[in-house]
């Protein structure tokens, strides 16, 4: 097989370019699941969820992420408000590899709590950012403090430390990176 040059390989690239770079994201991509919302309350609670649960097969992400936005229904910030999560029954077995359905809980109480206290999770993500002085640091208390109220609801538990790491850890925190690029894209 020869490489394709000339005219050749600008068509081919530009099929390529045309099929990825579409405003709501390539199709296979867990960012899709979040596009089709057009409240940015929403495409937080959508990305965040899409983001923390993108690990292991992209087909086994989207089925995992769309069945919680399902129980969540037409509007995920409006059904956190509400407390749907806090029915007995909401998202009852749900098992994504490692992520419990006491982890998935407790992430979403800690989305409605800093929705409700800070308006939205962007807000308050800028008010520690400023409040530390860089994103970074920002970041590293934003997702302490979602943690600390995610195990005061599901207790303390490798699965939920997985789902929502602590930047200033010894992992990369490439999800939560994921979820800022994925929320500051038009």
């Amino acid at each position: 097989m020869s490489p394709l040059r000339g005219p050749e390989a600008r068509a081919h690239l530009e099929m390529l370019r045309r099929s990825f770079h579409t405003p709501e994201g390539p199709t296979f991509d867990p960012v899709g699941l979040v596009r089709p919302y057009r409240d940015p309350l929403d495409q937080e609670v959508a990305g965040l969820l899409a983001a923390l649960l993108a690990y292991g097969r992209v087909a086994a992400i989207r089925d995992a992420v769309g069945r919680v936005l399902g129980w969540l229904g037409e509007s995920p910030s409006a059904a956190l408000r509400a407390g749907r999560h806090r029915s007995p029954k909401f998202a009852a077995g749900f098992q994504y590899r490692w992520t419990s359905r006491t982890d998935l809980l407790g992430l979403l109480e800690s989305m409605a709590w800093m929705q409700a206290g800070e308006r939205s999770l962007g807000a308050g993500l800028r008010a520690r950012t400023q409040a530390a002085g860089s994103l970074p640091a920002g970041l590293v208390r934003w997702a302490r403090d979602l943690r600390d109220v995610a195990e005061s609801r599901s207790g303390p538990g490798r699965g939920l430390r997985f789902l929502l790491p602590d930047p200033a850890g010894t992992g990369a925190a490439k999800r939560l990176h994921l979820y800022l690029r994925w929320m500051i894209r038009p």
